[in-house]
């Protein structure tokens, strides 16, 4: 139920240049009852995934995912060749 709060005021914020999308769905949900809201969902997805952060946390964000992303890769691959080459040498 603290969501419907929430999404109102989401809604109701500035949208940090971005052009407003039509809401009126999202306001008719705060309407319904929490069985209601059960049954037919409406999750505002635009309110979900905006968050504005500064472009140098972003930068930062990317680089030590793609750095976990890597190592990884590396660790799988390193596995996989010591597996190999372990039944290889018990031939």
């Amino acid at each position: 139920m603290s969501h419907l709060l929430l999404y109102n005021l989401v809604l109701t914020l500035y949208s940090y240049g971005c052009s407003p999308s039509n809401k009126t769905e999202y306001l008719m949900a705060l309407d319904k009852t929490e069985e209601e809201f059960l049954e037919d969902p409406v999750i505002n997805w635009d309110a979900m995934w905006w968050v504005d952060r500064p472009l140098e946390l972003w930068v930062v964000h990317v680089i030590l995912a793609l750095i976990s992303f890597i190592e990884t890769i590396l660790l799988l691959y390193l596995n996989y060749k010591a597996s190999f080459v372990s039944h290889v040498a018990s031939f």
